[in-house]
């Protein structure tokens, strides 16, 4: 994403130029997260106003949620459902490609003392567990929680003092993943 621009630029893993999609006018010129789905249609958040928006190849509108808030992150989970990382509205929601909501956390965890700040990243786990980013919390939360679609928090990433209030962005690796990026590190040191 190339905010400001309002556009995508998508690049391949050699670092060349796939292709430029333009975004198009109304306010989608202050984008956050972007994921390429599987049918190769885009997934992006627009802070202003508040939508996260699927585009064709070509930079066509096909689907839309409007949440109404400075929205920072949402994926295409295997369901087909949309989750969304509200940004400024404090909530993780789930909405059906009809746009009905079918899941959510708002404010707090129920069952837990976790509130919630600025939500932004999102990871859907193997076992259908959603890994969110809690950014902007406070010391007493954590940056990064896994929590089951029951609402059961499975773990939490609390390290305030090594990345303090500000953890937005992030990616949970599989041991594959992490021994590509070890070796890639590795070979930076030579």
């Amino acid at each position: 994403m190339e905010s400001k621009v309002g556009r995508i630029i998508h690049v391949d893993k050699d670092g060349m130029l796939v292709k430029k999609v333009p975004l198009g006018e109304g306010g989608r010129k202050k984008t956050r997260l972007m994921r390429i789905l599987d049918n190769g249609h885009y997934l992006a958040c627009a802070e202003n106003p508040g939508v996260v928006s699927e585009y064709d190849v070509k930079g066509n509108v096909v689907w839309e949620y409007e949440i109404g808030t400075r929205v920072f992150g949402a994926i295409r989970l295997k369901n087909g459902n949309t989750l969304i990382c509200s940004g400024s509205g404090n909530s993780v929601v789930e909405v059906t490609p009809e746009k009905q909501v079918v899941w959510e956390i708002t404010k707090t965890i129920p069952g837990s003392e976790i509130t919630l700040g600025w939500m932004t990243a999102l990871q859907e786990l193997p076992n259908g567990n959603i890994v969110a980013g809690n950014c902007h919390a406070g010391e007493e939360n954590p940056q990064i929680f896994e929590i089951t679609k029951d609402k059961k928090v499975v773990w939490e990433f609390d390290e305030w003092d090594l990345v303090g209030n500000g953890l937005a962005c992030w990616q949970i690796l599989d041991a594959e993943q992490s021994a590509m990026v070890r070796k890639q590190l590795a070979a930076l040191k030579k």
